[in-house]
């Protein structure tokens, strides 16, 4: 389990950077984009492929660390009347549901990567592939996230357990 908190924790902060790296960089194409219209009144038609390409990136960068670090949207209006046994099966269960959807979208991103690899974008001739790159990537690591995440709960659970047993 150490190994798999350190791997979390550097895919953190590989994320994190990841995300710092491409808004930079997405910020300067959109300047480009922008001066060029505007200043220049000459088109550079590849900030908007990049834009969206970046876009994507940073999206599921940020979709990843916000997951790790537990800062997504939570609706609590329930567990605030359940026991804490009940909160934490509603939490396994939760858990549960958003494993088989991960594993789906790793899936999904897996077919994806196979059948993308026949196209590329128009101006910066990317392969298609690449756009899904970061489902694949941010998807494995929130389903590690949630496997790790999954495994803790159940141990804080038998040892609440066997502290109550005592």
């Amino acid at each position: 389990m150490k190994f798999l908190k350190k791997l979390l924790d550097l895919g953190e902060k590989l994320m994190r950077f990841i995300a710092a790296l491409c808004l930079c960089i997405l910020v300067a194409a959109v300047s480009a984009g922008v001066f060029s219209r505007r200043v220049l009144n000459a088109l550079i038609s590849w900030t908007e492929e990049l834009s969206t390409i970046l876009f994507i990136y940073l999206s599921f960068a940020c979709m990843a660390v916000a997951t790790v670090r537990k800062k997504h949207i939570v609706v609590d209006f329930l567990t605030n009347r359940l026991s804490l046994r009940q909160n934490a099966r509603l939490y396994l269960g939760a858990n549960g549901l958003i494993l088989v959807f991960l594993a789906i979208v790793v899936v999904g991103a897996l077919q994806l990567q196979t059948e993308a690899s026949f196209t590329s974008s128009v101006m910066l001739k990317i392969p298609k592939r690449v756009y899904y790159i970061p489902v694949l990537v941010s998807s494995l690591y929130m389903l590690l996230f949630y496997i790790y995440d999954t495994i803790e709960e159940i141990g804080n659970l038998t040892y609440k357990n066997q502290e109550g047993n005592q």
